[in-house]
């Protein structure tokens, strides 16, 4: 399961099957995007997660931004 708001992103998988309790484990955290030097500080927002599959990576993660910088 991904997870996301502001500008982070969180990985996590689900707890033992066998456990009626299961908790959502934290696998890790998908680093802030790359910005070009003039817009380095300008703030961005995850506006879309989706998992895809393609033949060389069956799962991937795809992260959509929404960027609130002036131009």
């Amino acid at each position: 399961m991904a997870t996301g708001a502001h500008e982070e992103v969180h990985v996590w998988s689900l707890g033992r099957n066998d456990d009626p309790l299961a908790l959502w484990n934290p696998l890790g955290r998908v680093g802030y995007p790359a910005m070009v030097d003039e817009h380095k500080d300008d703030s961005v927002i995850v506006c879309d997660l989706h998992w895809i599959s393609t033949p060389s990576h069956p799962q991937s993660l795809l992260v959509c931004y929404m960027h609130h910088g002036i131009v």
